[in-house]
């Protein structure tokens, strides 16, 4: 079977005309028209006011971050997203501030090697949401976003990096994305807080160093999370709680929903400061009319409590789960490539992995978690980030050639054991207190 035949589809490539950002570029003005390289926008938030549908924002890594906090309603097309990137793939541009999409006119965007920043001053790194005051209203919000890359940190207090909320928010997707020290100093601030939404997708994303929970999705009496999925992900070293919560605080009553499912495949939860997985309802009354949940193939490991914390067995379908090391290369630096002999090598279901690492290697098999142990030698026409017509044709390794879009280029695919997680140290800017 085909590595990630089941996973959904993505949204096309944006092909319309191409915009610039460079706050840094002495011509810079957001009263250019910004199709010029040599006479760009000043602001990314210029580029979410005005660019057109299908078009292709590519912005330059400033020396000092981009302060913009946004509150965006408007979007591309169906079939025409826009695309917001970084001018250079491997110079993540910054993001300080709060990042707000919400209604259902915020749609049909692809965020690409972005980095959103909360500065230690904002609750949230960036949220999805919606308009009006009732929760469970339809056509309110916000739908069809793919973040590609992305990282999201330091926010503040009860908070997230990512979050959304209202059972509209849908059909958004999270590839090679990382959310990680937001709050270390309290464990009510996760890396990803899924407070409702529906058809949410997240493949090898990863969540470290948070104060809370890696990943929490909420169930209420007045949200619900519907078909959250959780492909070849990673939950380590949360500072409070554990990798993954399902959290039942109100029975359903939400008749725009049929099901109320989370799936996890291939993925592992490691090092957190309790569990491996939790599914919380307090009374158990509260996991009345949910549908139970399923996991295979993960790996729980190094989690000091217990594998999977559950009120009720019944919440939980749960498959092949391994508690063999994963054998990280080097947890404490950040380092969670395999070493030889890893319990993730070889582990997984294939119709759910996706074709591509974290670092965007073309997986020769599925491995468990968001880094292939080895990748295909030769493989050409692979997206830089995404999915793509790959093949194996050769067995010489090609130099990354990125085209002048960036949206293309073929991978030198690494050896085993030399897939290094791109670290926030490479940015212009520290982590407060570091």
């Amino acid at each position: 079977m085909a590595l990630g035949s089941a996973l959904p589809d993505r949204q096309p490539e944006s092909s319309g005309t191409v915009y610039y950002v460079d706050k840094d570029s002495g011509a810079a003005s957001n009263g250019n028209t910004g199709t010029d390289e040599a006479h760009p926008w000043a602001t990314i938030g210029k580029a979410f006011q005005s660019a057109p549908a299908n078009a292709l924002v590519r912005v330059k890594k400033a020396a000092q971050p981009y302060h913009e906090s946004l509150s965006i309603s408007r979007g591309g097309a169906a079939s025409h997203p826009i695309t917001i990137q970084a001018y250079d793939p491997a110079d993540k541009p910054v993001m300080l501030g709060a990042q707000n999409m919400s209604g259902a006119g915020a749609a049909y965007w692809r965020l690409r090697n972005l980095v959103f920043d909360a500065d230690g001053t904002h609750s949230v790194a960036f949220k999805a949401t919606f308009t009006g005051s009732n929760r469970r209203a339809t056509g309110v919000g916000a739908h069809d976003i793919e973040f590609d890359g992305c990282e999201a940190l330091n926010s503040s207090g009860s908070g997230a990096g990512w979050l959304l909320s209202g059972d509209d928010v849908h059909a958004v997707q999270w590839w090679n994305c990382l959310a990680h020290n937001n709050d270390t100093g309290d464990t009510t601030a996760h890396g990803w807080y899924l407070d409702g939404g529906h058809d949410l997708h997240h493949m090898n994303c990863i969540a470290r160093d948070n104060g809370g929970y890696g990943f929490h999705m909420f169930h209420g009496d007045e949200q619900t999370v519907h078909h959250a999925n959780f492909y070849n992900c990673l939950s380590v070293s949360q500072e409070g709680r554990a990798g993954w919560i399902v959290q039942y605080d109100g029975p359903t009553d939400n008749v725009n929903l049929v099901e109320h499912h989370i799936l996890w495949r291939n993925c592992i939860s490691a090092y957190n400061a309790t569990s491996g997985w939790r599914f919380k309802a307090d009374p158990i009354t509260n996991w009345a009319g949910y549908t139970p949940n399923t996991m295979d193939w993960c790996i729980s490991y190094g989690n000091p409590d217990v594998d999977v914390d559950a009120v009720d067995p019944e919440m939980i379908v749960n498959t092949n789960m391994s508690t063999d090391d994963p054998m990280f290369t080097d947890p404490g630096s950040n380092d969670f490539t395999l070493q030889p002999g890893s319990s993730a090598i070889g582990y997984g279901d294939e119709a759910y992995c996706p074709p591509i690492d974290y670092t965007g290697a073309v997986r020769s098999q599925c491995d468990a978690g968001p880094y292939a142990f080895a990748a295909v030698p030769g493989a050409t026409s692979a997206r830089l980030h995404g999915l793509g017509s790959l093949s194996a044709a050769s067995t010489a390794t090609r130099p990354i050639v990125v085209s002048p879009s960036g949206r293309h280029g073929h991978l030198s695919l690494p050896q085993r054991g030399n897939l290094e997680e791109p670290t926030v140290g490479q940015l212009a800017h520290t982590r407060r207190g570091e």
